[in-house]
């Protein structure tokens, strides 16, 4: 397969068929990633890189459309002509999305490009049973630091929180107190040091959940690269005067033995700034690092659609058709979406059922991007006016 770099095809009319709806290509300009073909279903297409800016997702894409709806051109725009052989004008014997590429391909977006959505779903559910089991490890202390990382919205903290309630269960029949701690959103240093001395013993956890400004804060890195540490011995200091610290009866030092999760919205192997990666890096050295790869607007539908189908909207009382009517309405609009995450399709949710006749239009006010709104409102018009 020959490399294509360089070269468009611009697309006068054509479809990208991707469940639950068809999209219209109209006039528009992509990478090429595979010539016009004939695929094993006899149907025309050409393969590009598509941009969610396109209307499509951040992967290889197939469009069907004839071959006098496209023309290949330079990134001027200028017409070229590809001398394609006769393997590559018309190959029915595969069907691949993904074109054979030279040494140094992204071997994650070519795979991306031919999972299906079934295989998408089953890897999806695959990361996050590996995360209920991995967070199972480190409330027994087999395994000591983990750090999560994925996108806001999708379950790190529902599943947490899930694992660790399960593992007190017995400690608060006994009306003890908890063995573990979740410090959510800004953490000061001073307050992450008090944390970790109040969860120090062996069989204690604490999660700190979106608390990324500590990666940026030298002092509370430090104190986290100390408790995340894999070595036999983990001494966590606070050497500066404190009267916070003496006022509650706090040692100045002292060893963690007990076990911590960071659930992140960074990924920290895409991130680009040098002292933020150095910060990371060193995390990632001391401890166990789990990437729930949910990196693509579809992985986050596929995500919503697994955990609804997994009984998500059950305490709602509504019926299979009107779960899947608010699937549905998220997948037709995820491009205006404020964001896509399981906490959308809750208000969502909410929505459908104080108003079941007039949902969609208290979505589009409070849950939709307001240029949505007058997208919509501009098209009425102008249908109105054509009248």
């Amino acid at each position: 397969m020959n490399n294509y770099d360089g070269i468009f095809v611009r697309i006068a009319k054509g479809t990208y068929r991707q469940p639950p709806n068809d999209r219209k290509i109209v006039d528009q300009t992509f990478a090429l990633a595979k010539p016009f073909y004939t695929g094993v279903d006899r149907k025309t297409k050409v393969s590009v890189y598509g941009t969610v800016d396109g209307g499509l997702e951040d992967r290889v894409c197939r469009i069907f459309c004839d071959l006098t709806d496209i023309k290949y051109v330079d990134k001027d725009g200028n017409e070229v002509e590809l001398k394609l052989t006769a393997e590559e004008d018309d190959t029915p014997d595969e069907d691949d999305d993904a074109p054979k590429a030279p040494a140094g391909v992204n071997y994650e977006k070519l795979f991306l490009a031919t999972e299906t959505e079934a295989e998408a779903m089953d890897r999806i559910r695959g990361s996050f049973e590996m995360f209920d089991k991995i967070t199972m490890s480190v409330c027994d202390g087999t395994i000591r630091g983990l750090v999560v990382c994925g996108p806001p919205g999708i379950g790190k903290s529902f599943g947490v929180e899930r694992i660790l309630n399960q593992h007190n269960l017995f400690t608060k029949i006994k009306n003890g107190l908890p063995k573990y701690a979740i410090v959510k959103g800004y953490a000061s240093p001073i307050n992450i040091y008090k944390t970790l001395w109040e969860h120090s013993a062996k069989d204690h956890v604490v999660v700190f959940d979106d608390c990324d400004d500590a990666l940026t804060d030298d002092t509370a890195l430090n104190i986290l690269k100390a408790a995340l540490d894999s070595g036999d011995r983990r001494t966590i200091s606070w050497l500066a005067e404190s009267r916070v610290l003496k006022a509650e009866g706090i040692d100045g030092q002292f060893d963690f033995n007990g076990n911590v999760i960071f659930l992140t919205n960074y990924d920290f192997e895409k991130t680009t700034s040098p002292r933020l990666k150095a910060h990371m890096d060193a995390m990632m050295s001391r401890c166990h690092y789990l990437d729930l790869e949910i990196g693509s607007q579809r992985d986050r539908l596929l995500r919503i659609k697994q955990i609804v189908g997994d009984g998500m909207l059950k305490p709602y009382d509504l019926n299979p058709a009107e779960e899947q009517e608010i699937v549905d309405y998220i997948f037709d609009n995820a491009d205006h979406m404020r964001e896509l995450s399981l906490r959308m399709v809750k208000k969502i949710a909410d929505l459908r059922k104080a108003q079941p006749h007039s949902w969609k239009a208290f979505v589009e006010n409070t849950c939709l991007k307001r240029g949505a709104k007058f997208q919509r409102m501009y098209t009425a018009l102008q249908s109105k006016h054509q009248n």
